[in-house]
């Protein structure tokens, strides 16, 4: 019984409990939440109504994430996905959805203008502002085809969502635009209970440095955006030597590119063994770890783009790592945790390269409502405790929090965020590390807020309630996260704080509330501080079986440190969708 909740951890995941983490250091137990204002990725109807309660597992061994304190890869391989006829929401074939969306949205600043004038964010981190503090008020018209397309067989599961869209000014016609927004992830099982091949791409516009010239939704800010596409895949062999041990060898492929980062090329090899039913309560692995990552030039280096000055350095980054864990379950609540490892890690920007051995030890708890991991860890030329947890306050209501830190770069984090994208039943793409929604960039500060190519220390904590109530769904996070990187002599710590309220009050028609704060504080190269407050508010109303309306309001407020870079923005939106 206590090992049939074991988790294979080293390349992933078995069975049901898929899950990934960060790929130069321990895996990350919660990656953050997507920035206030930014999008949700688009859901299939029916969706998830509220949070499971927590799974039967081995004590200490939290579902998905196997023994804390490892590298692992993505997700890939695992037993072929399994039906539950009793859900009607559960999407079992193929599904083929075509929708067109229009929107008419009112703003009274559609560029982002401060208070001192038109904002630019450097690579350094600096936001400077430049001509006149005048906002400019505009007409926006979106047009947007959805196509999105769902297959899950007792071999296969897969989901895409492409979203093309054009943006028209009325007045400021030079901030008309095309953008793409696509994400899709599968796997294949090509051999059963040996090969799979998992593969997943996200294609998105996302705000460069969240001091930077920001709209409601950060939808409008052409001096502060980018197009980010990443796409990976995976091959995964499992071998089981019956009841001794589970053996798996993985590969992964990735690659991103934008324009203010250096394009980078991932190469990811692990291979682990963990130890089967012959073991009792003593569960072990061990694992093996090679990954390179190849920064290619920066496109346009030193010149403008977006408003931006894009870096002009890039390093690649190596990583090999050698790590025995263990976990050993003195009853059916408590099991006591173990590691040691070897790390070597190599990166021109690090200021002196990680190489030597590493350790972690700690205790698990696990119940019919509670998981929990706490870790003491020994790595990174440094100390620091990690944790993990859940808890089922009710069946409907689940707090959950992680802590953790890990070494790397932006690159690769959009990589394993990409890698790690999940689908769920009912069709919802979720970040298979957090089940919450997926969001291609895991950090509040940007995809350049001045570390640029660099390799950097990441401290990330994160607490989230999530329920439902009647016809209420209700989620909150807390989020804390710290970039440091000595040679780029670079500092930077947020505090992000996100809640959304939704409310059936009719068959047909939703009331949807969402309120964000974050405090941003760049201490070097430049001490700044910003903080920013937004809220949106609206309806939905089902005009017919497949005609929605939408009417919602916006309002963002930012202060900072900087004179004249204080901002306020309000929007109005009104919309219409056609599903086919």
């Amino acid at each position: 019984m206590r090992r049939a909740g074991l988790v294979l951890a080293g390349i992933g995941a078995l069975a049901a409990a898929p899950a990934f983490g960060q790929q130069y250091g321990a895996p990350a137990p919660g990656a953050a939440a997507p920035a206030p204002g930014a999008a949700a990725a688009p859901a299939a109807p029916g969706g998830a109504t509220g949070p499971a309660a927590p799974e039967t597992r081995v004590p200490g061994l939290p579902t998905g994430i196997g023994i804390p304190g490892q590298v692992v890869l993505p997700p890939g391989g695992g037993a072929p996905p399994s039906f539950d006829l009793r859900n009607p929401n559960e999407i079992i074939g193929f599904q083929l959805q075509l929708s067109a969306q229009q929107e008419e949205i009112l703003t009274d600043n559609a560029r982002g203008t401060a208070n001192g004038g038109t904002l630019s964010a450097g690579s350094n981190g600096i936001v400077t502002t430049s001509g006149t503090g005048k906002k400019v008020g505009d007409l926006i018209s979106r047009t947007t085809p959805i196509l999105t397309a769902f297959d899950r067989t007792p071999r296969l599961e897969f989901g895409l969502n492409y979203s093309p869209s054009y943006e028209k000014f009325l007045n400021a016609t030079d901030q008309d635009r095309f953008d793409n927004t696509l994400t899709a992830t599968g796997t294949a099982q090509l051999w059963q209970e040996h090969l799979s091949l998992s593969a997943s791409a996200s294609v998105s516009r996302q705000f460069i440095n969240n001091q930077g010239a920001i709209t409601p939704g950060n939808q409008f800010t052409n001096n502060n955006q980018t197009d980010v596409e990443t796409y990976t895949v995976s091959p995964v062999y499992t071998q089981r030597f019956g009841s001794f041990a589970t053996g798996r060898l993985q590969y992964l492929l990735g690659s991103t590119s934008s324009g203010v980062l250096a394009s980078t090329l991932q190469n990811t090899v692990q291979a682990s063994l963990a130890s089967g039913p012959d073991f009792g309560a003593l569960f072990w692995q061990g694992s093996l770890l090679d990954s390179e990552s190849s920064q290619g030039s920066t496109p346009n280096a030193g010149q403008l783009i977006n408003g931006v000055v894009t870096p002009t350095a890039s390093a690649n980054t190596s990583q090999r790592t050698a790590q025995l864990s263990s976990a050993y379950a003195l009853n059916h609540t408590v099991s006591l945790l173990s590691g040691i490892g070897y790390d070597d890690i190599e990166n021109g920007t690090l200021g002196g390269n990680i190489k030597g051995p590493f350790g972690d030890f700690g205790i698990g708890l696990a119940g019919s409502r509670l998981s929990l991991t706490l870790l003491y860890n020994l790595r990174y030329n440094g100390q620091f405790a990690s944790a993990q947890g859940s808890y089922a306050i009710t069946p409907r209501l689940l707090l959950s929090g992680s802590y953790n830190e890990s070494i790397t770069t932006t690159q690769n984090q959009l990589i394993n965020n990409t890698a790690g994208l999940g689908l769920t039943p009912t069709g919802n793409f979720i970040n298979s590390a957090t089940q919450q929604n997926f969001n291609p960039v895991n950090s509040s500060f940007g995809i350049n807020s001045g570390l640029g190519n660099s390799i950097f220390h990441e401290k990330l904590g994160q607490l989230a309630l999530n329920g439902t109530h009647d016809r209420n769904v209700y989620a909150l996070t807390l989020q804390t996260e710290t970039r440091t990187s000595g040679t780029a002599n670079f500092n930077e710590s947020d505090v992000t704080i996100t809640g959304s309220y939704d409310r059936e009050i009719s068959p047909s028609t939703h009331y949807n509330l969402s309120l964000g704060f974050i405090a941003t504080d760049q201490r070097s190269p430049a001490s700044t501080s910003t903080d920013t407050y937004n809220a949106t508010t609206g309806f939905t109303y089902k005009l017919a079986e497949t005609v929605t309306a939408t009417a919602s309001y916006s309002f963002i407020y930012r202060t900072s440190s900087q004179a004249g870079q204080t901002t306020s923005d309000n929007q109005l939106l009104l919309g219409l969708r056609k599903d086919f």
